[in-house]
């Protein structure tokens, strides 16, 4: 990142959805699908590459916070 001034900077972003199982639907596990994700970006800049997460999680996660 250049010296631009931050326009956005998220620290630690997680995204996790709960996996249940069974006639109850009791929670038996948990999938992490974005985890202590951190950048910033830049007036100027753009945010491209998301691998390995999906960007619509991605997304979701950094609308909810």
């Amino acid at each position: 990142m250049t010296d631009a001034p931050v326009l956005l900077e998220v620290t630690d972003l997680k995204k996790h959805y709960p996996v249940r199982s069974g006639i109850l639907r009791r929670k038996v596990g948990t999938v992490h699908a974005v985890d202590g994700v951190s950048f910033k970006v830049g007036v100027g800049e753009t945010l491209e590459d998301l691998r390995p997460f999906d960007p619509q999680d991605f997304a979701q996660a950094l609308l909810a916070v």
